[in-house]
């Protein structure tokens, strides 16, 4: 689901490779931190 939504608001099909690849690192670091978070909260 977030793919899509990267893929439809950011508009990346239109854009070069490079900025669809750092689009891509972006999404992936933020689910790292948010994965981070839960298991620090969860793991309390």
């Amino acid at each position: 689901m977030a793919a899509i939504i990267i893929r439809v608001t950011m508009a990346v099909r239109h854009e070069p490779p490079l900025v669809r690849l750092f689009a891509g690192v972006g999404f992936f670091w933020v689910a790292i931190l948010f994965g981070m978070t839960l298991t620090d909260s969860l793991g309390r």
